[in-house]
């Protein structure tokens, strides 16, 4: 943003200015903020859970976990076994729910295996998504 161009537009609003002093944030934004980049992704996978197997749409990826598209009902909690159908190999890693968005069927995900697979989904991720930018 630039200040120069702030104060060149005329502003709607009725009253006198307001300054607003340059200070510091009154808390830490870095527990708000992200750990590991998302990126984007359309891929065919299967959840397996204790209960039985479901056909999931896996629509981001991260270090710690992905964001899938199901159905079923799932609780803050279950495990299961998220396989990528649509990858070479169908590489699969051990997951728990850890957030829900029922009224968009999406399901929040955690890897709780960091090891092998996850960075292995996150490079072909990235590598889709640079194959499709450019």
């Amino acid at each position: 943003m630039n200040d120069e161009e702030i104060a060149a537009r005329a502003c709607p609003l009725e009253g006198d200015p307001i300054d607003v002093a340059i200070a510091p944030l009154p808390a830490p934004i870095a527990t708000y903020a992200r750990k590991n980049v998302r990126y984007p992704v359309d891929w065919a996978g299967t959840l397996e859970l204790p209960t039985g197997m479901t056909a999931v749409r896996v629509r981001d990826v991260s270090a710690s976990g992905a964001a899938i598209e199901t159905p079923i009902k799932l609780r803050v909690g279950d495990a299961g076994i998220l396989r990528m159908d649509q990858l070479s190999g169908h590489p699969s890693v051990p997951v728990v729910v850890k957030r829900i968005v029922a009224a968009a069927n999406r399901v929040g995900l955690g890897f709780t295996e960091r090891r092998r697979v996850p960075p292995r989904l996150v490079a072909a991720a990235r590598a889709a998504l640079n194959r499709s930018s450019s």
